[in-house]
């Protein structure tokens, strides 16, 4: 039997830290690689609204360009966390919606307001950039 048959918490865990998060010019970039399941979206939570907070984040990029699937309920939960981080005063931006899934939401019906997205980490940058220099959020 599988460790992961055996011990799911340590699986998950094994799948959390598959959720990268670093500081690149002066953004906080947290990149999702595995598929999400709630326990992976309660620890992603716990620990971006703790780096905001540690890190003093003013903006954040939220890439999702590895899931391969992403349905109305997961996000749904990404779009409460980016609300969240957004309240902690940072600006989000999400990159990496791939053709299908965009389509899926936008047939589902689901709510797309407050979700700036970009189709690429240098547009972001540049949509970042210009509102710091603009003075927007």
């Amino acid at each position: 039997m599988s460790d992961a048959a055996t011990h799911p918490a340590r699986a998950s865990v094994r799948q959390v830290s598959r959720v990268a998060m670093h500081l690149t010019r002066g953004c906080l970039i947290v990149s999702l690689q595995v598929d999400l399941s709630d326990a992976i979206l309660v620890r992603l939570r716990e620990d971006l609204l703790e780096r905001v907070r540690a890190d003093r984040v003013k903006e954040m990029i939220l890439d999702v360009a590895g899931l391969e699937v992403l349905d109305a309920r997961d996000f749904e939960e990404l779009r409460r966390m980016l609300r969240m981080v957004t309240i902690m005063g940072a600006r989000c931006v999400v990159v990496g919606l791939r053709p299908g899934v965009v389509s899926a939401l936008v047939d589902l019906q689901v709510d797309l307001t407050e979700i700036t997205a970009t189709l690429d980490m240098d547009e972001a940058f540049r949509l970042l950039e210009r509102g710091r220099r603009d003075g927007t959020r």
